[in-house]
């Protein structure tokens, strides 16, 4: 009996150890799949990453287009009205030279004045469109 309570006891012993290796064996696959679900995730974010990055670039990139296409659009505009207003000018004033004669020179003058005023009205105006358009892109 003696000797039969011994191989009980060495065959629950081996068994302990075979279910202590097994499970071991079990958490050290767990932990190789944990590892292999991590670098899989962590690939994941990193692509998702790049991907955000890239999309907030090009986003910027037509921003800074479209905010060009502005500016040289009202700056063309500008020089257009400033010419235009520039000629009409020109003709009023040949126009009155010619119907005045040299005698009105002071009212030569005084749309030579306005034509300044004006003029320098319309840059100051566009001056003021360039900086809050560029002001708008800044934010």
């Amino acid at each position: 009996m003696l000797d039969e309570l011994r191989r009980n006891a060495s065959s629950d012993k081996e068994f302990v150890q075979m279910e202590l290796q097994r499970r071991i064996l079990d958490l050290e696959q767990q932990i190789v799949r944990l590892k292999q679900e991590f670098a899989d995730e962590k690939d994941r974010m990193m692509k998702q990453q790049q991907l955000a990055t890239s999309e907030f670039e090009s986003r910027i990139e037509r921003l800074r287009a479209d905010h060009l296409e502005v500016v040289t659009h009202l700056k063309t505009e500008h020089s257009q009205e400033v010419q235009k207003l520039k000629i009409a000018h020109e003709t009023e004033i040949a126009q009155l030279r010619a119907s005045m004669g040299a005698s009105s020179s002071a009212e030569i003058e005084r749309l030579k004045a306005q034509h300044a005023e004006t003029t320098k009205s319309l840059k100051g105006e566009h001056e003021q469109h360039v900086v809050k358009l560029n002001a708008s892109f800044d934010r």
